[in-house]
């Protein structure tokens, strides 16, 4: 009875090492007497028992890696607080498992010394304009730099904080910037009453003059109008005088 309870044991124990189920989203690599010989995908798999066992347990999945925040020189000698994240991805998974001993601290530590050399290359106004080139800049030499097991999917660049007197400063001036244009759209807005009131008048005295020098032009003739001759008033005979009248009778009488 002990023999065929102790058989039993032993074939579970060794249906359990034989059989090996992989979930999906990882790959197991197989060692044969610490070699690597094959990789397990998804789904159920059979080793020979004690002489396969599994090795590295490779999540194939798209990992998002923090890298810690650190302070930048820039070219124009201003500090600059950079904080970044990169999404990597593990494509094969003896090569991620047996060329590189930690992965994702590989990763953290080359993205570190690249944000120095890309954020340290540039001026402060190109630092804080421009960073989806920097993205782009950091994507391609992270992933030039890797090993083949990994890719690199995007670079993002998290957090540029400039510093804090610059920030200040920044914000002094823009205040200034609206104080001043709120002041000017006061001015302007006064300004445009008394130049309406003025108007007016003039407006008014215009229109009286216009209206005075109508009937002027009216009673004006065109230049081509045939000219028409003026009327003579006869002239008045001056009445006779008493003496030319009592000269005749008194001729006559004689």
């Amino acid at each position: 009875m002990t023999v065929v309870i102790f058989f039993a044991v032993m074939a579970v124990v060794l249906a359990f090492s034989a059989i090996k189920v992989v979930p999906q989203g990882f790959q197991y690599t197989v060692e044969r007497f610490g070699r690597y010989t094959g990789t397990l995908r998804p789904g159920i798999a059979f080793l020979i028992p004690f002489v396969d066992r599994l090795g590295k347990r490779m999540s194939m999945m798209e990992a998002v890696l923090d890298v810690p925040r650190q302070d930048v020189i820039t070219k124009d000698n201003a500090v600059v607080s950079v904080d970044a994240i990169v999404f990597i991805q593990v494509m094969d998974a003896a090569k991620a498992a047996y060329e590189v001993e930690n992965y994702r601290l590989a990763v953290l530590n080359l993205c570190l010394t690249n944000v120095r050399t890309v954020v340290g290359s540039m001026d402060l106004d190109e630092v804080l304009s421009q960073r989806d080139s920097i993205n782009a800049r950091l994507l391609t030499v992270i992933d030039a730099a890797t090993c083949p097991g990994h890719q690199i999917i995007r670079v993002e660049i998290k957090d540029l904080a400039p510093p804090a007197d610059l920030t200040h400063a920044m914000a002094a001036g823009i205040r200034r910037n609206v104080n001043a244009a709120h002041k000017f759209s006061k001015l302007k807005a006064t300004s445009k009453r008394p130049c309406c009131a003025l108007k007016a008048p003039s407006n008014r005295r215009s229109s009286k003059l216009k209206a005075a020098a109508k009937p002027r032009s009216a009673t004006l003739k065109p230049a081509n109008a045939p000219l028409t001759p003026k009327r003579r008033r006869p002239k008045r005979c001056p009445p006779p005088s008493r003496r030319a009248t009592s000269t005749p009778s008194a001729t006559s009488s004689a």
